[in-house]
């Protein structure tokens, strides 16, 4: 048995007990840019198909201990090898012996003597096909991962939804309540931690809506490198390290790398859930590199969503823990699909979380891993060249105050219409609710308001998008501002281009709602 290699384009198994037949026609090969490998008879050759694992299987028919015919029998029986491309080379060209090779699972036949020359391009041929069905076998794989995802991801968007609804009171009331005692108060700890565990509901809320593709944060120019630098100084991660204390971190930030346009929440959340991943696949101790650099896709890559040309940024996270079995491998993005310490590192929602971040990013994630050797997970975003704004400062609540105008609250679900008249109360406005948009139609055909909160989703009835069209059919100029358990919508986006100027998410804040409000009614 020998091998050569040099430049391969492909890796061709020569069968053949004829030295000279194997010389020449590995000679023409590898000259051709072929990678190589010999075998005397059928029986060398199969016991060193699962080492090799060639592209293609050149095989000759009249040899000792096994012939061509048991040979090829022998590879499409073995597991793994039943679409490896086999060609018969044999001198014997009646009819019965080329059915019969077709018939053991060769791919084609050529018959000696051979014209190197026409073997050559058959094997390219070949080797075309091969990477063809390679691509195609993917190109499958990937879509039904989709369509998985797809199909989970509306069952945890239905759920989410309901979900908010619920967090809403758990989150608003304890601020409420929080903004009206004194800062002494004895009620203060533990209606904090109330509103702590609200807080922490709602992020794994916001999971779900990530893996629905529908809980998005505000996108904005962002940096990737000031996100990874934060994340590793954050309670977070000493967190992390306290379970893991044998683990440490190398960093290679690239100090030139571009911005994006994303959310930094899922990001941030992201980087958290790899690192994570990778720290429980060292128990025993280890190291995970952290790396980032901007990247250029040209031409535009292939898949089931491809990536388009241009400039994007790669975030490479690597260990040398345990690895991913190849079985697993298929799994990892599956909600509650985890090997990890339930509970304590996560939900079982982090993979598919990464997954629902990298495709409302528009980005690629591609994974390596080897049992016993490690896995590397490397995301790429698309990149922009447009500069990172400063944070906004935190504002006074005096500065969001109302000065008693009237709100129309429009909203199917009576725990958040009292919600909003909580809160907008406590600011000085003068709140109305109504519980559909076809009694808010009603109301503001023989009343007024200075502006509508109007909720996106409301079930039976009109929905947001639906009711403000027929409101700014009499009422053009009526402020309006959109609200939603979910992230923005194609429909949010129709309410937002008919006139109405803001969205803001449920469960929100006190801040938030009066923030909004507040920069409506001067706007």
């Amino acid at each position: 048995m020998k091998e050569t290699t040099e430049q391969p384009s492909g890796h061709v198994l020569i069968v053949d007990d004829d030295e000279i037949m194997r010389d020449a026609a590995g000679g023409s090969l590898i000259a051709a840019g072929f990678k190589v490998s010999e075998a005397e008879n059928g029986v060398r050759a199969m016991a060193a198909l699962d080492d090799l694992r060639p592209d293609i299987i050149l095989l000759d028919v009249m040899m000792p201990e096994m012939n061509g015919f048991d040979t090829a029998r022998a590879v499409r029986q073995k597991a793994g090898f039943a679409g490896v491309p086999i060609l018969i080379m044999t001198a014997l060209d009646d009819l019965e012996s080329i059915n019969r090779a077709f018939e053991v699972g060769a791919t084609d036949f050529i018959t000696k003597p051979i014209n190197w020359v026409i073997l050559v391009e058959r094997i390219r041929f070949m080797m075309r096909a091969v990477r063809m069905m390679d691509a195609q076998r993917q190109l499958q794989k990937e879509l039904v991962q989709a369509q998985k995802m797809e199909a989970l991801g509306t069952l945890a968007g239905g759920v989410a939804h309901d979900l908010n609804n619920v967090l809403s009171a758990i989150i608003s009331y304890p601020e409420l309540l929080l903004y009206k005692l004194d800062g002494d108060s004895p009620l203060r700890k533990p209606i904090l931690t109330i509103q702590q565990a609200g807080q922490r509901a709602a992020e794994i809320v916001q999971d779900l809506l990530t893996l629905a593709r529908r809980g998005g944060s505000v996108k904005k120019v962002t940096h990737v490198n000031d996100i990874i630098t934060e994340y590793l100084t954050s309670p977070e991660h000493q967190k992390l390290i306290s379970y893991h204390p044998n683990i440490s971190i190398e960093t290679n930030l690239s100090p030139d790398l571009l911005n994006v346009t994303g959310s930094p929440l899922h990001i941030r959340k992201t980087i958290i859930h790899l690192v994570s991943n990778a720290a429980e696949a060292q128990p025993d101790g280890g190291q995970i590199s952290i790396s980032t650099c901007n990247h250029t896709f040209s031409p535009p890559q292939l898949g089931v969503e491809p990536i388009r040309e241009g400039e994007f940024v790669a975030i490479e996270i690597a260990d040398k823990g345990c690895g991913i079995s190849k079985a697993d491998l298929n799994r990892i993005y599956e909600p509650f699909f985890t090997k990890k310490v339930m509970g304590r590192s996560g939900t079982g929602l982090g993979m598919a979380v990464v997954w629902g971040t990298v495709q409302d990013h528009q980005g690629h994630i591609d994974v390596t891993s080897e049992p016993d050797e490690g896995t590397t997970f490397c995301i790429t975003l698309p990149a922009t060249r447009e500069i990172v704004q400063k944070a906004q400062e935190s504002v006074r609540a005096s500065e969001y105050m109302g000065n008693g105008q009237v709100i129309l609250i429009v909203d199917d679900v009576a725990e958040q219409r009292e919600i909003a008249t909580n809160i907008l109360e406590m600011l000085n406005y003068q709140p109305v609710s109504v519980t559909s948009g076809e009694k808010a139609i009603s109301f503001l055909k023989t009343g007024s308001a200075d502006l509508v909160l109007l909720d996106m989703i409301m079930d039976p009835g009109m929905d947001g998008l639906e009711t403000f069209t027929k409101i700014i059919g009499f009422k053009p100029n009526q402020k309006t501002i959109i609200a939603s358990g979910y992230a923005k919508t194609v429909r949010v986006d129709k309410v937002i281009r008919l006139g109405a100027s803001q969205f803001i998410k449920k469960p929100y804040t006190i801040e938030t709602v009066g923030l909004a409000i507040k920069n409506e009614l001067q706007r």
